[in-house]
């Protein structure tokens, strides 16, 4: 049965905290440029994650997809400052992970946070959050047809 009610410990140095991941995803809803001068649509251009870390999430239990939440995290040289960030996370059809559940639509593709105990193994497994998105800038690459640059600016 799929619980989200506890949030697992971290592993490796990217798995981060379910409170922190809500965090970072309600900075990101609650941004807004008209307060922040220093927020800009630039400063979010795309983010590049590396292979093996989309592994790591697929090989999680039962991953059938990764769901890519955008918030804004504490940047560490620039305290009170915050930068973009993706945090993703396994998910999974309902019905493939909860066939138990009625009332809701087995198609429904669910995030798979926190703990999952299944009868098919006997045994816990953890589902854990992540934040390994490198923020472009400064990882751009400026020869992309897809690097749109406005009159003026670079990539830092």
């Amino acid at each position: 049965m799929h619980s989200a009610t506890k949030a697992p410990e971290p592993q490796e140095p990217f798995a981060i905290p379910l409170e922190t991941a809500q965090q970072y995803a309600e900075n990101w809803i609650e941004a807004d440029p008209q307060k922040d001068p220093n927020l800009s649509p630039t400063d979010m251009r795309a983010f590049l994650v590396r292979k093996k870390e989309f592994i790591e999430i697929l090989s999680q239990y039962d991953t059938e997809y990764i769901r890519m939440y955008v918030g804004r995290k504490p940047v560490a040289e620039a305290p009170g400052s915050l930068e973009a960030c993706l945090v993703l996370v396994s998910a999974a059809r309902r019905g493939d992970v909860q066939p138990e559940v009625k009332g809701k639509n087995p198609d429904d593709i669910i995030d798979l946070i926190g703990t999952v105990e299944t009868e098919r193994q006997l045994s816990e497994e953890n589902y854990y959050v992540f934040d390994f998105s490198t923020l472009c800038p400064p990882a751009c690459d400026t020869e992309s047809p897809l690097f749109v640059r406005p009159p003026g600016t670079g990539c830092r």
